[in-house]
C-alpha cells in the first residue's frame, strides 16, 4: 500500500495560522516557533481590541505575589491558572488600543493537525491556516468543563461555521441540512455564492461618455481598461467606495451594478453525518 508523505511547514506559512483546541475554541495564532530545552514550540499569541475587558495581568501578579506565590515572565495564562485553581477572582481593566499578548508555548506533541486552504466565499477567496490541537488548552483557559463523552449536538449549531476533519484537514463552512435514510447531515462547502466578473472595460466608457472625466481617470488610474476588460467581483466594493468617495450621485452606483455579470454558482461541497461531528466550538471539528 502507497504511503502519504508527511507534509512539514515553515513559520512563513504558519504565522498568523488560527489555533483550535480540541474542543473546537479558537486558542490564538501563530506567532512564531522557539526552541525551549529540546522541544520545539509554537508562540500563541491573542490580539485584544480596542475598549476590550482583558485580564488585569499586572494586577494579578501582584495579588498572587501578596499571597507569596511568585510570577515570573510566565505567559498569561499560568498566573491565570493559578487564580482560578486558588479561587481568586480575577481582575480585569478596558484597554482602549489594540495589544498583542503571547498568551502560550505548544509542544509539536500536542499538535493533530495543519492544513491550509483556500475556500472561496460569495465574492472573495480567503486562504485558512489552522493548526488543531490534541489537548482542551482553550476550554481550560476558559474554565469551560470538558467531556470525554459525545454529547447532543444542535445541528444549528454549527451552520456558517468551518468544518475541519481530523483525518481530511479543512473542508469548507457548513451551510445546509441534508438528509439520507435514517440520517441527517450537514452540506460543507469548499467554495459557494456568486461568480462574475464587472465588465470594466463597458463600465468606464460609459462614464467617460457621461462627461464624468475626472472620475474616469480615477478608475482608470485604478485599473487600466485595456489591460483589464474584466475585474474579479472582489474589486466590487473598491469600485464603489472611489465612487461614493468623488461625492458621485447613487444614479452611478446602480449604473455599475448593471455591468456586474454573475451566476450562482453551487461550488465543491461534501456531505458530513451528523453522527461524524465530535465537537462544536468556535468551529466544527468532525472525524
Amino acid at each position: 500500500m502507497k504511503q502519504s508523505i508527511q507534509r512539514f511547514y515553515s513559520i512563513e506559512e504558519l504565522r498568523n495560522a488560527t489555533i483550535v483546541d480540541s474542543e473546537g475554541l479558537v486558542y490564538g495564532y501563530v506567532k512564531d516557533l522557539e526552541k525551549i530545552g529540546n522541544d520545539i514550540r509554537i508562540v500563541a499569541y491573542i490580539k485584544y481590541r480596542y475598549n476590550d475587558i482583558v485580564p488585569d495581568v499586572d494586577k494579578l501578579i501582584e495579588i498572587l505575589k501578596n499571597r507569596g506565590i511568585e510570577i515570573g515572565r510566565e505567559p498569561i495564562e499560568i498566573p491565570i491558572s493559578i487564580a482560578r485553581r486558588e479561587g481568586i477572582d480575577i481582575p480585569v481593566k478596558v484597554i482602549d488600543r489594540e495589544v498583542e499578548l503571547i498568551k502560550g508555548y505548544i509542544s509539536i506533541e500536542e499538535i493533530e493537525l495543519i492544513d491550509i486552504a483556500r475556500i472561496r466565499r460569495e465574492q472573495s477567496e480567503e486562504t485558512i491556516r489552522i493548526v488543531l490541537l490534541s489537548t482542551p488548552r482553550e476550554a481550560l483557559y476558559r474554565g469551560i468543563q470538558v467531556s470525554s463523552s459525545r454529547e447532543d449536538i444542535d445541528i444549528s449549531s454549527i451552520m456558517d461555521k468551518l468544518v475541519v476533519s481530523k483525518s481530511r484537514g479543512i473542508l469548507g463552512y457548513a451551510k445546509e441540512v441534508v438528509v439520507a435514510p435514517k440520517a441527517v447531515g450537514v452540506r460543507v462547502y469548499r467554495s459557494y455564492g456568486a461568480r462574475g466578473f464587472i465588465n470594466w472595460i463597458s463600465f468606464l466608457t460609459t462614464i467617460k461618455r457621461m462627461g464624468k472625466r475626472e472620475l474616469f481617470e480615477k478608475l482608470a488610474q485604478f485599473r487600466d481598461p485595456y489591460r483589464y476588460s474584466r475585474l474579479e467581483l472582489s474589486y466590487l466594493n473598491d469600485v464603489k467606495n472611489m465612487i461614493m468617495q468623488n461625492k458621485e450621485s447613487r444614479d452611478v452606483i446602480n449604473l455599475l451594478d448593471k455591468y456586474v455579470i454573475t451566476e450562482e454558482e453551487r461550488g465543491d461541497y461534501i456531505d458530513i453525518p451528523l453522527s461524524k461531528v465530535l465537537k462544536v466550538g468556535d468551529i466544527v471539528i468532525v472525524e
